[in-house]
This record gives C-alpha cells, structure tokens and sequence, in this order.
C-alpha cells in the first residue's frame, strides 16, 4: 500500500515540475552495454542529447526529476524533460522511488563549475532538514574537483565516520561491505563539497536505481 501511495504521489508530482530547458541536464545512465556511442555508466544526459544503441546495444536511464527508469534497447534515442523518445528501438519504463526535485542541474556548467546543486544549503546537524532523500542503504556519489575518499558522518547519532574510495569521479557504497540504516541522517564530504541527506525509514533494499540513491557532490 505505500509503494502505491507513494508511485501515486510521484506522479503528481512528475505533473507539475517546471518544464526544463534545453541547456537542463535531466537525466543519468545506469547501465550502459554494447554498442551505445560513448555514453558511459553515471554520465549526465541533458535536454535534446541524441543517442544511437547499435544492434545489441541496451541502455538504462534514469531521470533526476521525474523519477522514471527506462530501459532501452536499440535505435535513436532523444533525451526528453521528463522521459525519452525513442525510434526503431524498444523502451521499457517504470516509475521509481527517488526525490524528484531536489537538484538545480545546469548542463552548460555541470562538468566545468560544479553546478549541480542542490535547493537547500546543509545543515550542520540533525536539527536541519537533509537536502535530499535516499531510498537504498547504499548511496552512490558523483564527485566533482575531488580525489581520495568519500566521507560520511552519522548526524543522528555515534557512529564512526565511513569512507568510500572515490574512482573515476565516483564513489558507490553498493561495491563495498558498508551499509547505512534506514532513517539514519548524514553528511557526505569530500575535499570542499558536503551534502546533507536522509535514509528512508522504510528502507531495505541494498543497491538499486541510482536516481534513488545517487548523492552529487561538488565544490
């Protein structure tokens, strides 16, 4: 019955975003394999992006706003402000748990200046409202200006501090034996950056859509 509730709201919700702009970056790959150009796992798809998927090619997208997963596989892909459009290919799309909304994302400046940011400041302790919700005991995060480790401190309680080794731009908890606790809240840093985030209470999955469990840190 919550999921239900919960895809509803996520629906309404997807209704009413403003819509985005051609220079809006909307969307992340999950997966990608085979023949799918140069488009690799985590890289940020913006408004109007065309991707072609070669015989055999498939892949997964996921949209930063509207909170939809899609599964591609093969022909002429267009990235949407909400989902994709897709030519001489097959789609299959679900809606997912993840917090819509939460980012400002610019494509014109995201890989050069950090700009994917989120609408809230952090907070400096549990007191303060997580600038974005998680729906997986594993968060994924995407590292801009920034080498080393990811760190994450328990703000709701003592705990020790973790680390996630950053590789490639990229540090995803989902590959390590480290896992947080559903309606723990935390503060991820990495060299200058931290974010502030909240895990559902509700949660138990373990990995999953990145969308509902990816973290950006950037200076």
């Amino acid at each position: 019955m919550r999921r239900f509730i919960f895809i509803t709201l996520l629906a309404l919700f997807a209704a009413t975003i403003q819509p985005a702009s051609a220079s809006d970056i909307v969307a992340i790959v999950e997966a990608s394999e085979g023949n799918t150009g140069d488009v690799q796992l985590f890289d940020m798809l913006e408004v109007g992006r065309e991707i072609e998927i070669g015989a055999g090619g498939r892949l997964v997208l996921g949209y930063l706003r509207s909170c939809w997963r899609e599964t591609i596989a093969g022909g002429k892909v267009t990235i949407g402000a909400e989902q994709s459009t897709v030519k001489l290919g097959r789609i299959f799309r679900e809606l997912v748990e993840c917090d819509g909304g939460s980012l400002q994302l610019s494509a014109a400046l995201s890989d050069r200046s950090g700009a994917m940011v989120y609408r809230a400041p952090p907070g400096e302790d549990a007191s303060a409202p997580p600038q974005v919700i998680l729906f997986s005991l594993t968060p994924a995060f995407r590292v801009s200006g920034a080498t080393g480790d990811v760190t994450i401190e328990r703000l709701d309680g003592d705990a020790p501090a973790l680390t996630v080794a950053i590789q490639r731009g990229t540090a995803d908890m989902a590959k390590t034996a480290l896992r947080l606790m559903p309606g723990g809240h935390y503060r991820a840093s990495a060299g200058a950056a931290r974010v502030t985030f909240a895990i559902d209470a509700l949660a138990e999955d373990e990995g999953g859509s990145l969308i509902g469990r990816i973290v950006f840190l950037n200076p």
